[in-house]
């Protein structure tokens, strides 16, 4: 609901900027102070920062980016008065705009101290979301596990469900690990200690290896053969993967799991092509994936995941997922 009375603000606020160019950018600055005050009164800084770093790139207002410096001081406004042409309500400057990336998550984290009461900290068991104080390398963790479930339209997890599982293992390594797969006559051939590396790296747990099938409800039959060098899928090309995830919000259970909403996206069909998914995307947050042109919202879903140690890496372990 928050996302979309934003949406209308800025909309409305375009739509005055065609008979005036100088009105339309004051009025949408105002609407940018309107929502982030919104937020500040529900006591939700990190959505508040969010908004402000989405106005400041979008008008490259002053303004906004003092507002957003006092608020990541932990100075937070009980009001935001409109600035006017005469007698402002508050301090007005002539320096040059300031505008940030894009595709670029803050690195710096907001306070969460105010002078009237403390703002919820993302911590277990008290309902905030782990989101509000990610930085750049806590968006892309869990933005780009949750991809590698979306690229290949990966659907509800079934632990039980060995053809699934296997599949997944398969297009996981076409896609991302090539290397992994041997060509034999016609088939792409995936051994068994791969299945069994990339099966555990995902979901804690191998299968028992055996060809397998499956039944669609048109009434085709699709086959995975096993055999002493492993699982044979036919040699197949031109799938489209251009599909990212990008969380919206993320839960700790307490538990050592966290319960994860999310959001899936295409990638421009051209750029797609021309270039792949570009690393800078796994970065962006939900509002920053929302205003991007080259990313077209698809379906939300939910996760339940585990932290995981790779060693060399920190990542996460499917414990559940579902879309639709």
């Amino acid at each position: 609901m928050k996302k979309l009375i934003m949406i209308l603000l800025i909309l409305s606020c375009l739509l005055c900027a065609c008979s005036s160019e100088e009105k339309g950018s004051e009025s949408l600055v105002n609407s940018y102070r309107t929502v982030v005050q919104e937020f500040l009164d529900e006591g939700d800084t990190g959505s508040a920062i969010a908004a402000l770093e989405e106005g400041i790139r979008l008008t490259g207002d002053s303004s906004l980016q003092e507002l957003l410096t006092t608020i990541q001081k932990g100075d937070v406004p009980e009001t935001t008065a409109e600035p006017t042409t005469e007698e402002p309500t508050t301090e007005a400057t002539t320096a040059a705009p300031t505008t940030q990336p894009t595709t670029q998550a803050p690195t710096t984290e907001a306070t969460t101290q105010t002078e009237a009461e403390p703002e919820e900290t993302a911590r277990a068991g008290n309902g905030a979301s782990l989101t509000h104080s990610f930085d750049a390398s806590d968006w892309y963790r869990i933005n780009i596990f949750l991809s590698n479930f979306s690229e290949q339209g990966f659907g509800t997890l079934n632990h039980n469900d060995t053809f699934a599982l296997v599949k997944f293992a398969y297009l996981h390594n076409q896609i991302n690990n090539p290397d992994n797969l041997n060509y034999s006559s016609g088939s792409y051939v995936m051994s068994t200690e791969v299945t069994d590396s990339t099966l555990l790296r995902f979901f804690g747990h191998t299968v028992e290896h055996d060809t397998l099938s499956k039944t669609y409800s048109g009434g085709y039959t699709e086959t995975i053969n096993y055999g002493v060098y492993g699982y044979y899928f036919p040699a197949a090309s031109g799938e489209f993967n251009g599909y990212l995830s990008i969380a919206d919000s993320m839960y700790d259970n307490g538990d050592g799991t966290y319960n994860v909403y999310f959001s899936v996206y295409e990638v421009n069909w051209e750029e797609y092509n021309n270039y792949g998914i570009s690393s800078e995307y796994y970065y962006l947050t939900d509002y920053e994936a929302d205003a991007n042109w080259a990313l077209e919202y698809c379906y939300s879903g939910s996760a339940q995941v585990r932290d995981y140690d790779g060693g060399s890496y920190q990542s996460y372990q499917l414990l559940s997922y579902d879309v639709g």
